[in-house]
């Protein structure tokens, strides 16, 4: 019963960091104006892309020892500050809100992951067709998605049966009130500070 109640601990926790984690994805790539549903995660330093090892929240960083795994550029630890704020806050709601908060906090972290995903396969299918069909060399993009165009595809027709899925279970339908909202929250943001700083552009090239 111990051993269930820690992994059940464990999972909360987890849970909360990843939506944090992503949350340092936002906060780092709307200034930018970059999507923060699309594209692979990279280090900001060298580029790399990061493989599933590097994205544990919370546990990779201590792992890497907050340096990135290909250049040695250190990681800023509030990148690892917030996950662990949100784990510590999932796992405390967990305990005090388990119907409530938790319930959300869960469904918005579901839910988001397979929206990244989604996106994630629908970029790698358009990205890499839009770049051939410039002209452009296959061996110059840094990662190439195996067996294209099936596996983006797939990818993104399996992630699709997901979140339809969700309606059709009563107990899941949470996962579609709460993340839907906060993935057009996130996209909307993205839209609008991409505008300004399209605008900020043009009003440089004028000058």
């Amino acid at each position: 019963m111990l051993l269930v109640e820690g992994l059940l601990g464990l999972i909360a926790f987890l849970l909360g960091a990843a939506l944090f984690s992503f949350m340092n994805v936002v906060a780092w790539r709307l200034p930018r104006g970059k999507n923060p549903l699309t594209g692979r995660s990279f280090c900001p330093q060298c580029g790399a892309a990061l493989t599933a090892g590097d994205l544990v929240p919370v546990f990779s960083w201590l792992f890497l020892r907050g340096r990135c795994r290909h250049c040695r550029a250190p990681i800023p630890v509030r990148y690892l500050l917030v996950e662990l704020l949100g784990g510590v806050l999932a796992l405390f709601s967990s305990v005090v809100a388990p119907d409530t908060v938790f319930v959300a906090l869960s469904a918005i972290s579901g839910f988001a992951v397979v929206a990244v995903w989604l996106s994630i396969c629908a970029s790698h299918f358009m990205f890499r067709r839009r770049h051939l069909q410039q002209g452009k060399a296959l061996s110059d993009l840094q990662y190439r998605a195996p067996w294209y165009p099936v596996v983006p595809v797939l990818g993104f027709v399996l992630c699709l049966v997901a979140c339809v899925g969700l309606a059709f279970d009563p107990s899941q339908r949470i996962a579609l009130w709460c993340g839907i909202p906060f993935v057009a929250l996130c996209y909307g943001a993205w839209y609008l500070t991409r505008s300004r700083n399209m605008t900020q552009e043009s009003q440089h090239v004028a000058d």
